[in-house]
Parts: C-alpha cells; structure tokens; sequence
C-alpha cells in the first residue's frame, strides 16, 4: 500500500470520528444573585451554528462562511447579532450572525461566543474546520508512455502503463507524486525498465511541472502542463533522448480531498 492510500486511511477513521459531533457548546450564567432578571426573553436561549462545520473542507480564497444565530428557550430567532467568531489561529476573524472571513490555508477550530443581555455567555467550538486550496488532496491514476525507436531501418514502437500516485497540498499550490514504474518491451532491443516521477506547481485549474523519466542509465526531465476538471487531472507530455522519441500522458482521479497540513 502506498503512502498516500495509507495516509487516506487513516485521515478517513479520524474524520469519522470529528463528524460524530457538530461542535461543542457551553453555557455559562453570570446573574450571580440578581433577583430581577431584565432581559427574560434570553432565558434558556442557545447558540446555534449552522456554518461552518467540524471537519468541513473549505476553499481557500472563497472564504469561510459564519452563519449563527440565538434561539429562544421556544425555539424563536432572538434580535442578538453580536456573536464573536475566533479561531486558534488568527483570533477573533469577525463579529456578527452572517460574515464571511478570509483565512489562510489550514486545519482550524473555531469558537463562536455570545455574550447575552441577561449575563449568560453561549459558546461553541468547532473542530477540524480544513481551508484549503480547490485541488488539494490524494490522487491515484495511471501513466502511459510510448517509447519509439529505429533499429536496422526499422521503426520500432512499444508501451507501458504504470500506476500514480500524487498529492496535492493544502495550499493547493504544490503537487507532489510518488515514484512509479512500468516495463517497456522494444523486441528486438529487449525490456527495458522505466521509472518516474512526476511534482508541478497548480495555479487555478492548471498544473506545469515535470515527469522525470529514469531510463536505467539516464535521469530525463519532460514539462507537461495539464488540466484539473471536475475530480480528475489530465496531461500529455512528449520528449527525446538519445535514439529514442517519447510521449505519452497522465490521467488520475482525486480519491480524498484530505491531506496533511
């Protein structure tokens, strides 16, 4: 099992075990011993968080929406619009029931704060909250080269098709992939075992970067540029080296959007 699926699995059991829960929320009293209680209709009043979500993923440069409100013991939208919104990272990010914050990529928890009229303070905590770039996560496809060469006059054409696998980081900005190896059969010239790699830098729905192509005796680096679309990356590459002509492509499928920080 490559590393990439490994680091799927294990990343899948724990936000499973983040979704159970959709934050935790406290209640705190400050009354104290007031026998008059001037704000009544925020008695028994909760905190309550529709966005976002522990172990939600969203996108970076989108925005994080913060959506809440307080509810009367009744159930009823009350005129409160002071909730404070914090994170463990960049601190209090906004102020209000429906704001959007600008944050950089991450793993976030994020509190939201009420601090009521009648001295009661509300509070929720969310867990998990993952911004992060639109094309982040695990990958797995193929890669297919063609070898052509010419022994004696002869044109001589043979394929391969090995496994890939690559990662997209939370920036969403690096893709990174794990080495890979296919065989290629050239007949008369024998088998020939060929390695590769393959790392890029992505910008909006493109990816340029290089597929180095190990040959046994040679390292060869190939720019490709290819293109995300819906959940899948799509590139064709082609090269030279020595007596032989190359090219082929690349297609993998985004398997999880969740990766390492």
């Amino acid at each position: 099992m490559s590393s990439a699926l490994r680091s799927l699995l294990i990343l899948t059991a724990a936000l499973s075990m983040l979704s159970a829960c959709g934050g935790e929320s406290f209640l705190s009293n400050g009354n104290g011993d007031d026998d008059e209680d001037t704000y009544p209709e925020f008695d028994g009043a909760t905190l309550a968080i529709s966005s976002p979500v522990s172990a939600g993923v969203y996108i970076l440069d989108e925005g994080l929406p913060l959506e809440g409100e307080v509810l009367s013991a009744d159930g009823e939208v009350l005129d409160f619009d002071a909730i404070v919104w914090e994170t463990d990272v960049e601190g209090e990010i906004a102020v209000g029931t429906s704001e959007e914050a600008d944050l950089n990529w991450g793993i976030k928890t994020v509190t939201a704060t009420a601090n009521l009229p009648n001295g009661d303070r509300l509070q929720t905590v969310l867990g998990g909250i993952r911004v992060q770039g639109r094309h982040s996560g695990i990958y797995a496809g193929n890669l297919a080269i063609n070898m052509h060469a010419e022994f004696q006059d002869t044109p001589i054409t043979a394929s391969c098709l090995g496994g890939l696998d690559f990662i997209v980081d939370m920036s969403g900005e690096v893709l990174l992939g794990e080495e890979g190896s296919c065989t290629i059969n050239l007949i008369v010239m024998g088998e020939m075992d060929i390695g590769y790699g393959v790392e890029a830098d992505v910008s909006q729905n493109s990816a340029q970067g290089s597929i180095q192509i190990n040959t046994g005796f040679i390292d060869i680096p190939v720019s490709f540029e290819g293109n995300f679309e819906d959940e899948q990356l799509y590139a064709e590459f082609e090269g030279n080296a020595f007596l032989f002509a190359f090219d082929g492509s690349l297609t993998a499928n985004r398997l999880s959007p969740y990766v390492d920080p």
